[in-house]
């Protein structure tokens, strides 16, 4: 008999079974990069990292240009312009997400996020 941690009902699976079942993704809509610790960066936040077999996150301004990419799901943004010691000015960033669980489920994603300092 094995017991879910956070409710303390009995389950049917072992802990630990089950984290990849389900692929989802948040992707947050603004954020805040002014180092006063709260949404100082941008990451979409997604199931359980183990669960990506592949993961592209990659984010562009108003021109088209790459502004940050990573193919780890637990690397976030902090508004550099591509990891440099220049920051990216406010306004709107197209972000792109793609990759593929590891049971095979497709995953591609577009949205904007938005810089306020």
């Amino acid at each position: 008999l094995w017991l879910d941690c956070e409710t303390g009902i009995p389950c049917d699976q072992q802990p630990g079974e089950g984290l990849c079942d389900e692929v989802s993704v948040f992707v947050p809509n603004v954020f805040t990069p002014n180092n006063d610790g709260i949404n100082d960066s941008f990451n979409a936040v997604q199931s359980e990292s183990s669960c990506w077999a592949e993961w592209t996150l990659v984010i562009y301004n108003r021109w088209g240009a790459v502004v940050f990419e990573t193919n780890d799901p637990d690397t976030s943004w902090n508004g550099s312009n591509n990891g440099g010691v220049s920051f990216v000015p406010d306004g709107v960033y197209v972000w792109v997400v793609q990759g593929f669980s590891v049971e095979g489920v497709p995953v591609n994603l577009t949205g904007t996020v938005q810089i306020f300092r």
